[in-house]
């Protein structure tokens, strides 16, 4: 019969269909199994490559100390804070003078991030520790990290020494506004230049200031 040859002709085909979702269901099963394994490998590795960065981070916290300032850059803590970096892969994000948020990271697979957050403002209720996330909540890296203690220094003798820093920074970056408008907070402009020219700010930004220290 014609209808029953139609239906024969179709049989291999749904079954072809059948074995080829099959297929597919293993093939993402397998896929999403060995992903699992590997964020599970990762996540614990990352005690270890959080021990790389041990030497920066305390390094972080003597430069402040010692400059009233996070380091704008991870290679301004060479040679005296440390004598080498951690390997590849590790980032220093400076948050700027206003955001005040210092952040050593390391970007892992599946968009995963180990991370230590340095206090803002040089202070927090929570300690700070190192950090896993992956798109939510982070999730605390059981590694030991150890913090210098904050200097304590008298406050005129921390401005002086904010100073000379903002001043080495404008004298490495003559052009970033940055520094400049950092030092203009931390020195005060007289009320006489207050909404005055260009150029009679950056003279006092340049030489002011140093009839301040």
């Amino acid at each position: 019969m014609p209808g029953q040859l139609n239906d024969r002709r179709r049989a291999p085909s749904c079954g072809c269909a059948v074995l080829g979702c099959s297929l597919l269901l293993i093939f993402w099963a397998f896929v999403w199994l060995n992903s699992f394994r590997n964020y599970d490998a990762a996540l614990k590795a990352f005690p270890q490559r959080a021990k790389e960065a041990n030497d920066v981070v305390v390094a972080v916290y003597r430069y402040r100390n010692e400059h009233g300032l996070w380091p704008q850059y991870v290679e301004d803590l060479l040679p005296e804070y440390v004598d080498h970096l951690p390997p590849a892969g590790w980032r220093y994000n400076w948050g700027g003078y206003d955001q005040d948020c210092v952040v050593l990271l390391l970007h892992g697979p599946y968009h995963m991030i180990l991370s230590y957050e340095f206090p803002s403002g040089g202070s927090s209720q929570e300690q700070p520790r190192w950090r896993c996330t992956e798109e939510g909540d982070p999730v605390p890296v059981p590694v030991e990290q150890k913090i210098p203690q904050q200097s304590q220094i008298a406050e005129d003798e921390r401005s002086r020494r904010i100073r000379e820093e903002i001043q080495r920074r404008i004298d490495r970056e003559p052009a970033e506004e940055e520094h400049r408008q950092a030092m203009e907070h931390y020195v005060g402009m007289p009320k006489e230049l207050e909404g005055g020219s260009k150029g009679d700010r950056l003279l006092f930004w340049e030489r002011g200031w140093n009839k301040t220290r």
